[in-house]
């Protein structure tokens, strides 16, 4: 039996034509907002996502999805903070990686700050020899 493989590309993709699918069934009436909610979040999309995606209230989003599921995961698996660490520590500027990211420079700048600060606080201090 041959096994298929599909590429995160390919999964991305057809993530997205679901996700066109249930908005233009929402568009046209065919679903509720909750349903389309719930299947967008089946997805993988996170509570601000779908209430981007949809135009409604997060407020109004996450309570459909925490009534259903439980506990509602709210953010994406990296924050900002976590991407803006990980480029800092490929070497890249403030500057730089507040354009990558389309943000706030004073934002980025005390990220990477805290970061640096840590890291130096993490990193054990040779022991002096005193005679």
């Amino acid at each position: 039996m041959k096994e298929v493989t599909v590429t995160t590309e390919e999964r991305l993709e057809q993530a997205a034509a679901a996700v066109e699918v249930i908005l233009k069934q929402l568009e046209t009436g065919a679903t509720t907002k909750s349903t389309a909610f719930r299947e967008l979040y089946k997805l993988g999309l996170t509570i601000g996502q779908i209430a981007n995606t949809t135009g409604s209230h997060y407020s109004f989003v996450y309570g459909v999805i925490s009534s259903h599921f439980g506990k509602a995961k709210t953010t994406s698996k990296n924050s900002k903070s976590d991407e803006i660490r990980e480029l800092a520590a490929q070497g890249l500027t403030p500057g730089q990686i507040a354009t990558r990211l389309n943000s706030n420079y004073s934002f980025v700048h005390s990220v990477v700050k805290k970061w640096k600060l840590q890291q130096t606080e993490e990193t054990p201090k040779p022991e002096s020899i005193e005679e």
